[in-house]
């Protein structure tokens, strides 16, 4: 991620404002990945793609005083949002690093007892991204995953992605949200933490709910996301407002509650690593 897109200042600002709502539709996954990354009390923690640094309160809340965790991004507006939001929390175990690609990252191999990334390998370089993160873990830990799944299974997206689609599409380059579901089945992830070199590997799929108090906030929030606006954008002037009635009528068809699926995926690092 960059400084456009999904690293964009506004994005960034997007992204905090819908953090209640992605808290709660997420607590679930968010709570398997914790525990298929296998942190605990104590452990130094990586949160790879920190974003608003949701997750890496979360992984403090888990590690507590006697454990730290490490947050990076390479936005450098995520990484400004990150480190506010560590400050409102008086989070003291919690340590937010200057902007770092996650293909790329500028940490000691071995340095870690577990890394996590919610929602950021689809937008990565994810065989060098995952190499990183077999480097920085120590010989057993483990790494914990989250992806979307099958956009298919993702109606929130798909709504938008279809609109856009069916009005002749969006050209070069394809648009985050579009790129974030080309890799929604399970044998791609699978086969990527294998070629990393990671053992006991899992891949899981998980239903949860992605709910708004109405249709017509669900519309607002899709409205005011660039990452859903940027496809929208690219349409000819006139074809946008066909494309947003039939989103508004994607929205009413779901009552603004929406199921979503995702992949909770997780590996560990085989010894010698590093």
């Amino acid at each position: 991620m960059t400084d456009q897109g999904w690293g964009s200042k506004e994005v960034a600002d997007a992204w905090k404002a819908r953090a209640e709502e992605r808290r709660r539709s997420m607590a679930a996954v968010t709570e398997r990945m914790l525990d298929e990354a296998g942190v605990t009390a104590g452990m130094r923690v990586l949160d790879l793609g920190t974003g608003a640094a949701e997750v890496a309160l979360f992984a403090a809340g888990r590690v507590g005083p006697g454990g730290a965790v490490v947050a990076v991004d390479s936005s450098k507006a995520m990484v400004e949002a990150a480190r506010q939001a560590v400050k409102e929390a008086g989070a003291g175990n919690v340590t937010v690093l200057p902007p770092m690609d996650a293909a790329r990252l500028d940490l000691e191999a071995a340095s870690f007892d577990a890394v996590v990334g919610r929602q950021v390998l689809m937008f990565v370089d994810v065989p060098k991204a995952l190499a990183e993160v077999r480097r920085v873990l120590r010989p057993g830990a483990r790494l914990g995953a989250t992806v979307w799944g099958a956009l298919a299974a993702n109606p929130y997206h798909r709504i938008v992605i279809e609109a856009v689609r069916g009005r002749g599409g969006w050209g070069e380059p394809v648009p985050d949200v579009v790129r974030a579901f080309a890799y929604d089945d399970e044998s791609f992830w699978r086969r990527a933490l294998v070629d990393a070199g990671f053992a006991d590997v899992g891949v899981q799929t998980m239903q949860v709910e992605r709910a708004f108090a109405s249709a017509e906030q669900a519309l607002e929030a899709i409205r005011t996301s660039p990452i859903h606006g940027a496809p929208i954008a690219r349409l000819p002037e006139g074809e946008r407002g066909a494309a947003w009635q039939e989103i508004e009528a994607g929205c009413r068809a779901f009552g603004g509650v929406f199921p979503s699926q995702y992949r909770v995926l997780s590996g560990a690092s085989g010894p010698g690593v590093g």
